[in-house]
């Protein structure tokens, strides 16, 4: 038995049908990265770590994330093969670092859909509470009997879902995906069309409050909200783990790769900068801050349009990511790693 054994990764007949365009890439991509970090922590993070300057802080995190993104996009076009980094150490390391990978990125994703979906339930959970509804005590949070809380329903329901929806059609999966990151899209323009009348310059006067922060280790500043942004960006990786059913995927998986990032950082600091320049920095550690700059400007329709696309759109994280897991698992599964 060789554990550093290597394998033949090069481009060959897939068991899946080819059916993915770029345009379905870039989606996909988008759909992973614009969340809950567009929606929430772009406010938390201008109030509590950097203030206006964290569209700096969106950049550099940006800058960072590409250099990884750049590596995937060098080794997709080299090792067109399902799996991801999984697939990239198998073909250069070996067997063993492959499958350390392999079940690294399981444990990533697995991580990813289980925050989403505990942050999409609270979301729907707040809209609920307005019309007065509200989930049984028991069945409202995570396994504590001293509190009252054995399970947290909603989530796993939601869970349920996406997962039965991406194992039964991928492509029907992927479209209703686009859908979703259309209808987001929607949001976050009517948010910066309609915020930008409403910008006060002198909300970004002080247009660094908490300084630049340490290189490492701070805990505010520019450097700092850059560490909390990095998170927004988490997901582009569940591009290349769809080689086998994209055309061309030494083309396409590169192109979409950093056409999606591109996109997402362009959306990040116009959104950023519309959020501080209308309600001041201050004001916007809260959860729906996006909704809550355009209460605070009296334009109610548009706050809860957001707020309910928000809720919505968030489950493109989750289909997103649990489509990137199934296709990490059939990997390992196709390799031996894993029972077939």
């Amino acid at each position: 038995m060789n554990i550093f054994r290597t394998k033949d990764v090069s481009l060959r007949q897939t068991e899946m049908h080819r059916h993915l365009k770029l345009w379905d890439l870039i989606l996909l991509g988008i759909g992973a990265m614009v969340g809950t970090g567009i929606f929430t922590i772009t406010g938390t993070a201008a109030a509590t770590l950097a203030g206006p300057s964290l569209v700096i802080s969106i950049v550099i995190s940006a800058l960072c994330v590409s250099l990884s993104a750049l590596f995937f996009a060098e080794f997709a076009s080299r090792v067109p093969a399902t799996g991801g980094a999984y697939s990239y150490l198998y073909a250069i390391l070996g067997e063993l670092p492959a499958w350390i990978a392999g079940w690294l990125t399981i444990m990533e994703f697995m991580t990813a859909v289980s925050g989403v979906t505990s942050g999409w339930a609270a979301y729907f959970k707040g809209l609920l509470s307005n019309y007065g509804i509200a989930m049984p005590q028991s069945l409202n949070g995570t396994f504590n009997p001293e509190q009252g809380t054995y399970i947290d329903l909603l989530p796993i329901l939601v869970l349920t879902l996406v997962t039965g929806l991406v194992l039964l059609n991928s492509k029907a999966a992927l479209r209703f995906n686009s859908l979703l990151v259309v209808l987001k899209f929607s949001a976050l323009a009517l948010f910066i069309l309609v915020g930008i009348w409403y910008i006060k310059p002198e909300n970004w006067t002080n247009f660094a409050p908490f300084g630049f922060g340490q290189l490492y280790g701070g805990s505010t500043g520019i450097m700092a909200g850059a560490s909390l942004m990095f998170f927004g960006f988490l997901g582009f990786e569940s591009i290349s783990m769809a080689v086998d059913e994209i055309q061309s995927p030494q083309k396409n998986i590169p192109r979409g790769i950093v056409l999606s990032l591109t996109i997402v950082t362009i959306l990040y600091a116009l959104v950023t900068l519309v959020l501080t320049g209308i309600v001041h920095y201050s004001k916007l550690n809260v959860d729906d801050a996006v909704a809550f700059s355009l209460r605070s400007i009296g334009i109610g329709w548009a706050a809860n349009y957001v707020s309910l696309v928000a809720i919505l759109t968030l489950i493109t994280v989750c289909i997103s990511m649990t489509y990137a897991l199934s296709r990490m698992i059939y990997s390992l599964a196709r390799d031996g790693l894993l029972p077939q």
